[in-house]
């Protein structure tokens, strides 16, 4: 019995990286400046839609290139392919109480990411779900990695994360006093 053991055949790759204290507060100052120049909608305020963007990431060199910098390991270690001049990028602000976005992916190739500009413990928590089908065809007596159908990110102001474009994500409903502002983005092959 000692010679059995379980191998993890498809994992999902996400980067995880904290960003230093002075590239975060200098991206929190920036966007104190501009978040009041986000557009709002039903579920929170961004400028996804819009072609002029109020917050550059050019104008944050700094965390512009540690961002670059983790996608280029990111894509080393992974051998996902994209091309770097499709970086698309927008802001998102989930300040107001029951602000959230609703389960989505950012389509089957590719790499997202999201940057936490700011966010507080009333701030809504990143699911990713689980692409693998199993948790819904087996029965189970307990979670674990292989069967659990999400896992909760607890927003952190500074923290980076990249993920697969198609792996379904949503967050979940600001609660009172929320703080919780991102930049998210994409590449594509």
């Amino acid at each position: 019995m000692t010679d059995m053991n379980i191998v993890d055949l498809f994992p999902t790759p996400v980067l995880t990286y904290r960003v230093p204290e002075s590239v975060m507060q200098g991206t929190q100052s920036y966007y104190k400046l501009k978040q009041n120049l986000l557009p709002q909608n039903d579920s929170q305020y961004s400028d996804f839609f819009d072609k002029e963007k109020d917050f550059k990431l050019e104008e944050l060199p700094e965390l512009h290139n540690l961002i670059l910098n983790a996608i280029d390991l990111y894509v080393e270690q992974t051998g996902i392919t994209i091309k770097k001049d499709s970086l698309g990028y927008w802001t998102q602000d989930y300040r107001e109480t029951g602000q959230h976005h609703e389960l989505h992916a950012h389509g089957v190739s590719g790499i997202s990411g999201v940057y936490w500009i700011q966010a507080n413990d009333a701030a809504g928590q990143f699911v990713f779900h689980n692409p693998d089908p199993i948790h819904e065809f087996v029965t189970k007596h307990g979670d674990s990695k292989y069967v659990s159908s999400k896992i909760h990110l607890k927003p952190v102001a500074g923290m980076l994360i990249l993920f697969p474009s198609y792996i379904k994500h949503e967050v979940e409903p600001s609660k009172e006093g929320a703080v919780r502002a991102t930049l998210a983005f994409n590449l594509t092959d």
